[in-house]
């Protein structure tokens, strides 16, 4: 072997150990030298090297005795996320509000902000300005924290179109706003520029996926398949494989609200008829039990929305509706994809039980044949899951990349 293959290899593989040993100190830490030692199958010399690396860079944080003691008959000490290592801001927004946080490497919120806005009638530069004060708070709390903000993502209730850059996608459509084909990436990339931080990372992501992927690594980071239905103002669905979102190429995880489920049924706002969100999404729940549509998610209504539609009978009987329908639409989609595990989020995950029970019951007809049913499980994140989502996947290409981040910041 030449002498430089040899050299690109040993890079490679410096590059692949730093990776695996961040990943399993944010995922397990603490953790000692040893236990990394020992599930990565590096020599305790190596993990010694790549660990300091990894401390010098300030991406983790020894955090004193672990009360074993090392083959040598040292301390064995304990390894975590660093408390003062980098951020990741995440944004969401929806028809009432745009919001946001700070996330550390250990998926930990540090800061959070929530702003009331009418969005609905927004135009993308216009909604990024209704963002931008909630934005330049977060950077400042960054920055007088000491903290390094590594990039910015953007939780979108929109379907994703692909381009050449993957982390440059367009908001193909947003039924809600009326959008289509919106640049949202260029309009947040000014603003960022605006508050001096010109050329910061920005990767946007359907409001779903960008929730799946906060959730599964909160609750069930080991789910094998599994499938998260989610979304506040209209359902979108989302595979997720070994707690990693798969969102899919082209639609991004959101278009699963306008799948047509009845060719003759009532016309939804996209302009199609009989679509899933027209039986139970925000509208037709409100609708079916009696109360004003006033476009209010959970993020602003709280708990007084819950309350309103299993507090009565009309109400009970709109969620019922709204179970069988989604389990029409789910149904098929089960027995081709038969995972491990259901979690259901969004507006629909928050009524709990109210909608869980018959959503079962509506799904036990499909594949009698099963032994046992598919674990279907509420979300426990609560309605800021997506832009913690959205943060996670900025923080997820450090854990990804950390020579990368290495080399960019300190050379």
């Amino acid at each position: 072997m030449r002498e430089a293959e040899r050299g690109a290899g040993a890079a490679g593989m410096r590059r692949h150990n730093l990776a695996l040993v961040l990943r399993l100190i944010t995922e397990s830490g603490p953790v000692s030298r040893v236990e990394l030692a020992g599930r990565t199958g590096l020599t305790k010399a190596t993990v010694s090297s790549l660990v300091s690396e990894l401390l010098e860079a300030m991406l983790v944080h020894d955090i004193g005795p672990a009360g074993g003691t090392t083959a040598g008959g040292r301390p064995a000490t304990l390894l975590e996320p660093a408390p003062l290592g980098p951020l990741a801001v995440g944004l969401q927004f929806d028809l009432d509000h745009v919001a946001g946080c700070l996330v550390d490497l250990g998926g930990r919120v540090r800061a959070r902000e929530l702003r009331r806005v009418h969005a609905a009638g927004l135009g993308p530069r216009e909604l990024v300005g209704a963002l931008r004060p909630l934005l330049g708070r977060l950077l400042t709390a960054a920055v007088d924290a000491g903290r390094l903000v590594a990039g910015v993502g953007v939780a979108a209730p929109a379907v994703m179109a692909a381009t050449e850059d993957a982390d440059d996608p367009l908001l193909a459509w947003a039924p809600q706003f009326g959008w289509r084909d919106a640049d949202l990436h260029a309009a947040l990339s000014g603003a960022l520029t605006a508050l001096g931080a010109p050329g910061m990372a920005v990767r946007i992501g359907n409001d779903a996926a960008c929730a799946a992927r906060a959730e599964f690594r909160a609750g069930h980071p080991d789910a094998g398949l599994a499938l998260y239905l989610g979304g506040e103002s209209e359902i979108g669905a989302c595979v997720v494989a070994d707690g990693v979102p798969r969102p899919g190429v082209r639609l991004g995880g959101s278009a699963f609200g306008h799948v047509p489920l009845r060719p003759r049924g009532a016309r939804c706002p996209c302009g199609a008829r009989g679509c899933l969100d027209s039986y139970a999404g925000r509208a037709a729940l409100l609708t079916a039990a009696g109360r004003p549509d006033q476009g209010l998610t959970r993020m602003t209504g709280g708990a007084r929305l819950s309350t309103a539609l299993t507090s009565t009978e009309a109400g009970q009987r709109a969620v019922a509706a709204a179970a069988d329908a989604l389990g029409e639409a789910l149904g098929p989609l089960l027995a081709v994809l038969d995972p491990d595990l259901v979690v259901l989020g969004g507006r629909l995950g928050g009524l709990g039980d109210a909608v869980l029970e018959p959503l079962r019951r509506r799904l036990s007809g499909f594949v009698p044949g099963l032994a046992e049913p598919i674990p279907l499980r509420a979300a426990t994140l609560g309605p800021d899951a997506a832009m913690r989502g959205a943060a996670l996947a900025i923080v997820g290409q450090i854990v990804a990349e950390p020579l990368a981040w290495i080399t960019e910041m300190f050379g």
